[in-house]
């Protein structure tokens, strides 16, 4: 399956403001989704020597089961 997500980038580089769009099933990894995407750090946008937000990014992530 798969989840994608929209999300904010802060000028410290973490993740806020994020919310599923969309998913493969419907409600099966929204919550896996979003815990892990508010552990990541991106490098801050920086706009004129300062670092600013930017919102609206998407990402789509895949879940693969595995056999076991």
């Amino acid at each position: 399956g798969w989840v994608e997500v929209q999300f904010t980038i802060s000028r410290t580089g973490t993740v806020k403001d994020a919310a599923v769009l969309n998913a493969q099933p419907q409600n099966i990894f929204n919550r896996a989704a979003l815990k892990a995407i508010r552990k990541w750090k991106y490098n801050p946008k920086i706009d004129d020597g300062e670092a600013v937000e930017r919102s609206g990014v998407k990402v789509r992530l895949t879940f693969q089961l595995q056999d076991g």
